[in-house]
C-alpha cells in the first residue's frame, strides 16, 4: 500500500488554484495585473505584471512561488510600468516599458534585471527631439537567435504617416543593432510577433481604418535583416484585436483575437493561415455575453490551448476559462476556474509535468478592500484542477475578407542608457481558493539577518537576530534554483558557510520560518 502511494506521488500532477497579496498593504493602489508567468527546470514558477496605483501611475512586480504555489520572493520596481516581461536565457528578467518624458514625449524603455530582479542595465529608445511631442511606445520584446533581442512598439515620430510598428534589433547589452519603422497611411498598433524558422519574422496587428470603417489585422513578413517581404491584410464585418500569433507544428501561422462590434459584446476569433499568409479556417468562439481571450499556445500534437474570460449568465461576473482545440479549431474540452468570484485570464504556458499553469487576476478583499489581485492555476494535462468545472463554448464559422494596404519601411531610432530604476523587496502571500482561505501573517520585523564577509572566498558567518520562540531554516540555491546547503530547526544563532565544492558566482539564502520564507539574502562567492 505505501509503494503504491509513493508511485502516485511521483507520476502524479500537481494542481492548485491561489490569490496572492502584500499582507498589511495599506497604500493607495488599483490593484496587480500579471501578464507573464513562466516555469523553471527546477519547478519554481515566476509570474509578473503592473500594479496600478492610479489610472496615471503603475509600477511593475514579479513574484516567485515553488512548484506549490508557495511564495518565495516578491519584488515591485518603481515607475514605469510594465508592457511586456520575459525571462532570458541568463536566468534573468527583460521588462519593457513606456517612459513618460518632457512634454508628453514617450520612448521605448527596456529594463534588464537579474535572478533577483536587480538592475543590470536600462536604455531608452525613441526620437532624440524632447520638443516634438511625439510618441514612441513600446510592446514587446522577445529572445531571438544569435544572442539578440528584438523589441515591438508603435511610433509617430518615424514612418509613413500616424502610428507605425516601430521595430528594434538590439545586442545582449540593448545597444541598438538596427531599426525598421512599418507601416501606412493608416495607424497601425503592433500586438506580437515571432521568429521564423529562416530566422526572420511575423509580425501581427491591429490596422484602424476609422471610427466607421472599424479595424482589421494585419500580418507583415520581414527577413534575418529586417527587409519587407511582404503584408497581407484581413477583415470582416466587425472589429478586430488581435492578442497573439503563434508557428505551428506544420509551419503554419495561428492568429488569436478578439471580435466585437460597437456596443456590443465580445468574441475570440482564431484563424489558421499556412506560411505565406493565406486562410486555412477562421472560427469564432463565444457564448451570449461579453468573453474575451488572453494568450494560446500550440501543443506537439497539432492541437492548441486557449485562456479566455467568459461572463456568468446568472452573476454578470467573469470566469477564467481554458479551452483545448484540435488543428481545425473544434473544441474539444472547456474548463472554468476562480469560484464564485470575478477572475479574468491572462497567460497560459506548459508546464514541465505536461500539465498547464495560467496566471490571471481575481478580485478580492483581503483586508484593503475589493481590489484586483493576481491568480495563479496550476491544472493536470486535461486542464483539471480540485475546483474547476466543465464549461461549454460555442463556435461558429467566421468569414475573413483579405484587404490590401500598402506599407514601406524606414530606417530611423536612437537609444542612450538612463539611471538605475529602485526597487523594492515586498513580502507576497498566497491564499488557497479551493474551498477555504489560507491566511499566513508575515513576521519579517521580528528576525534580521547579517551575512559577513559578502562577497567571500573561502567561508562566511550567518547571524540570525530571531525570536526565541520561533524555529527557523537556512536554504542556500544556486543561480539554477537547486538546493546546494541546508540546515533545519537552528538552535544556534551564528552559522559559519564554507564554500566547500561551491563554485563562485550568485547564490539565494533563504531564511524559513514553519510556513513561509521571512528573509532573502543574495550570497556572491568570489
Amino acid at each position: 500500500m505505501l509503494i503504491i502511494c509513493f508511485y502516485f506521488q511521483l507520476v502524479g500532477q500537481q494542481t492548485y488554484e491561489k490569490a496572492y497579496y502584500i499582507e498589511n498593504e495599506y497604500s493607495l493602489h488599483l490593484g496587480y495585473f500579471p501578464i507573464f508567468v513562466t516555469q523553471f527546470p527546477n519547478n519554481d514558477y515566476v509570474f509578473g505584471g503592473n500594479k496600478i496605483i492610479t489610472a496615471e501611475s503603475n509600477c511593475s512586480f514579479i513574484t516567485k512561488v515553488d512548484s506549490s504555489g508557495n511564495p518565495i520572493y516578491s519584488k515591485v520596481i518603481e515607475q514605469p510600468g510594465a508592457n511586456n516581461i520575459i525571462n532570458t536565457s541568463d536566468g534573468g528578467f527583460l521588462i519593457t516599458s513606456t517612459s513618460y518624458g518632457y512634454l508628453s514625449n514617450k520612448e521605448i524603455i527596456l529594463i534588464k534585471v537579474d535572478e533577483m530582479f536587480d538592475t543590470v542595465w536600462t536604455k531608452s529608445i525613441g526620437s532624440d527631439d524632447i520638443y516634438d511631442n511625439s510618441i514612441t511606445k513600446g510592446i514587446l520584446t522577445k529572445e531571438i537567435n544569435n544572442n539578440c533581442y528584438l523589441t515591438v512598439g508603435m511610433s509617430n515620430a518615424f514612418g509613413a504617416g500616424g502610428y507605425d510598428t516601430f521595430i528594434v534589433k538590439t545586442d545582449f547589452g540593448g545597444n541598438i543593432i538596427w531599426t525598421k519603422t512599418i507601416g501606412s497611411d493608416k495607424n497601425e498598433y503592433i500586438r506580437d510577433f515571432i521568429q521564423t524558422d529562416d530566422n526572420g519574422f511575423i509580425f501581427c496587428g491591429i490596422i484602424d481604418y476609422g471610427l466607421d470603417a472599424g479595424n482589421g489585422i494585419f500580418l507583415t513578413k520581414l527577413d534575418s535583416l529586417g527587409n519587407l517581404k511582404w503584408t497581407r491584410v484581413f477583415n470582416g464585418n466587425k472589429n478586430h484585436n488581435p492578442r497573439k500569433i503563434n508557428l505551428t507544428n506544420d509551419n503554419c501561422f495561428i492568429v488569436f483575437s478578439e471580435l466585437y462590434s460597437l456596443g456590443s459584446d465580445r468574441d475570440i476569433l482564431i484563424f489558421k493561415t499556412d506560411s505565406n499568409g493565406n486562410i486555412l479556417w477562421s472560427n469564432s468562439y463565444g457564448n451570449s455575453l461579453d468573453d474575451f481571450g488572453s494568450d494560446i499556445i500550440c501543443l506537439s500534437n497539432d492541437s492548441y490551448v486557449f485562456t479566455a474570460s467568459l461572463q456568468d449568465p446568472v452573476s454578470s461576473e467573469y470566469n477564467i476559462s481554458l479551452i483545448k482545440i484540435d488543428n481545425f479549431g473544434e473544441v474539444l474540452w472547456s474548463k472554468k476556474y476562480g469560484g464564485e468570484f470575478s477572475c479574468q485570464a491572462g497567460r497560459v504556458s506548459r508546464t514541465n509535468d505536461g500539465g498547464f499553469v495560467i496566471i490571471g487576476n481575481t478580485t478580492r478583499n483581503f483586508g484593503n478592500g475589493n481590489k484586483d489581485y493576481p491568480i495563479l492555476i496550476k491544472t493536470d494535462y486535461n486542464g483539471n484542477t480540485n475546483c474547476n468545472n466543465n464549461i461549454s463554448l460555442n463556435m461558429s464559422n467566421y468569414t475573413i475578407e483579405i484587404g490590401s494596404l500598402e506599407f514601406q519601411i524606414v530606417n530611423e531610432g536612437n537609444s542612450r542608457s538612463l539611471t538605475e530604476c529602485n526597487i523594492e523587496n515586498v513580502i507576497m502571500t498566497d491564499s488557497l481558493l479551493c474551498d477555504f482561505t489560507q491566511k499566513i501573517s508575515s513576521n519579517m520585523d521580528d528576525i534580521s539577518v547579517s551575512v559577513y564577509p559578502n562577497p567571500f572566498h573561502y567561508s562566511t558567518n550567518i547571524i540570525l537576530d530571531t525570536p526565541k520562540t520561533s524555529s527557523y531554516s537556512v536554504d542556500l540555491y544556486n543561480c539554477l534554483g537547486q538546493l546546494v546547503f541546508s540546515i533545519t530547526d537552528i538552535e544556534d544563532n551564528s552559522i559559519m558557510l564554507n564554500k566547500g565544492n561551491l563554485i563562485e558566482g550568485i547564490y539565494i539564502l533563504n531564511i524559513s520560518d514553519n510556513t513561509k520564507i521571512v528573509k532573502q539574502i543574495k550570497i556572491i562567492i568570489k
